[in-house]
C-alpha cells in the first residue's frame, strides 16, 4: 500500500531494468549469503495480471483487376491485463494478527516464502487461502478470510499505512525499535539489521554488513 500511496507501484519499476537487474544481483548475494530461500523473477501474476483476451476478426473487400471481389479474413488479438493489487492478503494477515497473534509470525514466513521462492502469486484469493489452511486449519482460516473482507479490518491496513508514511516509511522492511531505555529509533532494509541489533543491545549475526 506504501508503494500505491506514493505512486511507486511495481508497475513502475520495469521502466528501469538497470536497477531491476542490480537489485537481482544483489538480491541474489544476501539471499546466498544468510541461506534466505529465494530465487530470481517475478512471482506468478505480479505486478501484472492478464484478464481478458478479446479475439476479433473482419474481411477486408478487395476489388482485382479482372472485376473479382475477394475477402480477406484479419484477426486481432487483444490481451489486456490489470495492476495486481495485493491488499487482500495484507488484509488476511492484519486479521490473523488480531484472531491468532501467536500464529502471525509463521503466516507472514509461509506467504513469504511461497511469493519469493515459490514464486507463487500470494496476493491472489485463490493462492494465498491454500496456504492459510494449511497453517491455521479450515475453521480458523474461514473466520480469517471472512474477517479479513470486514470494514474493521479494511480501516486498520488504511491506518496501519497512514502511520507508516507519517513516521517516514519509503519501504519495506521499515523498522521500528524501541530500547529498553525507551529511546526509539527507524529503520529501513533487511541491510540495516546489524545497526537494529546494535541499537537494541542484540547480538549480531555474522555476515558481511551485519
Amino acid at each position: 500500500m506504501i508503494y500505491d500511496v506514493f505512486g511507486n507501484a511495481d508497475r513502475g519499476r520495469a521502466k528501469l531494468p538497470d536497477k531491476v537487474a542490480w537489485m537481482t544481483t544483489d538480491l541474489t548475494r544476501w539471499a546466498n549469503q544468510y541461506h534466505i530461500p529465494w530465487k530470481p523473477g517475478w512471482p506468478e501474476n505480479y505486478p501484472f495480471r492478464a484478464t481478458t483476451l478479446k479475439v476479433s476478426s473482419s474481411v477486408v473487400r478487395r476489388t482485382c483487376r479482372a472485376g473479382f471481389v475477394s475477402g480477406v479474413a484479419r484477426s486481432h488479438v487483444q490481451l489486456t491485463s490489470c495492476y495486481c493489487s495485493t491488499y487482500k492478503v495484507q488484509r488476511v494477515l492484519a486479521a490473523t494478527a488480531l484472531d491468532y497473534p501467536d500464529r502471525y509470525p509463521e503466516a507472514i514466513s509461509a506467504l513469504y516464502h511461497a511469493f519469493w521462492a515459490q514464486k507463487k502469486g500470494v496476493q491472489l484469493p485463490e493462492v494465498h487461502y491454500p496456504i492459510v489452511v494449511g497453517m491455521l486449519g479450515e475453521e480458523r482460516a474461514k473466520k480469517v478470510l471472512q474477517r479479513s473482507s470486514s470494514d474493521e479490518i479494511k480501516a486498520r491496513l488504511k491506518q496501519n499505512t497512514e502511520t507508516a508514511i507519517a513516521n517516514g516509511c519509503p519501504g519495506l522492511p521499515w523498522i521500528v525499535a524501541t530500547s529498553v531505555e525507551g529511546q526509539k529509533e527507524k529503520f529501513w532494509g533487511f541491510d540495516h539489521l546489524g545497526q537494529v541489533a546494535s541499537f537494541l543491545g542484540l547480538e549480531r549475526v555474522a555476515g558481511p554488513h551485519l
